[in-house]
């Protein structure tokens, strides 16, 4: 089994590459600290069995890792291991695309449980979370049109978010002015709104809120 593991943690990373190989036979991972390295993996062909994302990564703003995963790999199962354990997060997580949610704070036996009732084809969450299917279609539309963005446009997206002009967004990301009206304008393009309030306005609701 071929393991994908985005997490910017490098001992995480191995403390789950060694928990996989004492449950599943044959485990190999590829790991990701970054969104950046994200793409670079996707691009590369890569093919996961399985994914373990952290929500808390850096270039990820919110759910967008997730979003871009779950729309690279539509059939691959997807867990979150988070050290957030909101119910609202956990709630999103799972209507945005996830197959589990395993907080970092649990027992590591019932991480492996959690792992392979995953991989199995089930959902697992914490037993004290209750599910809500519900979500507005609009919000869930803006994370499909968000997963389009390249990498270079995500942090143009996430500088866009802060309120930051054009030129800010030039001067920060060491682009030309021209650039960044460019991807100002691809953005909002992609995700189907006319003004720069309305990005960060649906932004907002993608992102973890702070504890």
């Amino acid at each position: 089994m071929l393991c994908l593991v985005a997490d910017d943690h490098p001992a995480f990373c191995d403390a789950i590459y060694r928990m996989l190989e004492k449950s599943f036979s044959e485990v190999s991972t590829v790991t990701a600290g970054s969104l950046e390295t994200l793409h670079e993996i996707v691009e590369s062909k890569t093919e996961p069995e399985l994914i373990i994302l952290d929500l808390s990564m850096p270039g990820v703003y919110g759910f967008s890792g997730l979003i871009f995963l779950r729309s690279t790999f539509p059939k691959v199962p997807i867990i979150i291991m988070s050290a957030r354990e909101e119910p609202s997060i956990i709630n999103e997580a799972i209507n945005y695309g996830a197959n589990g949610y395993i907080p970092k704070s649990i027992p590591m036996e019932e991480m492996v449980e959690a792992i392979s009732s995953v991989y199995n084809g089930n959902i697992w969450v914490p037993a004290a979370v209750e599910i809500n299917s519900d979500i507005d279609e609009e919000y869930r539309k803006v994370a499909e049109n968000l997963s389009n963005l390249s990498t270079r446009q995500f942090s143009v997206f996430k500088l866009l978010t802060e309120g930051y002009s054009n030129q800010q967004i030039a001067d920060t990301l060491f682009i030309s002015l021209s650039t960044a009206k460019s991807h100002v304008s691809s953005i909002m393009k992609t995700l189907n709104v006319k003004t720069r309030s309305h990005v960060a306005v649906l932004a907002r609701r993608l992102q973890l809120m702070d504890e």
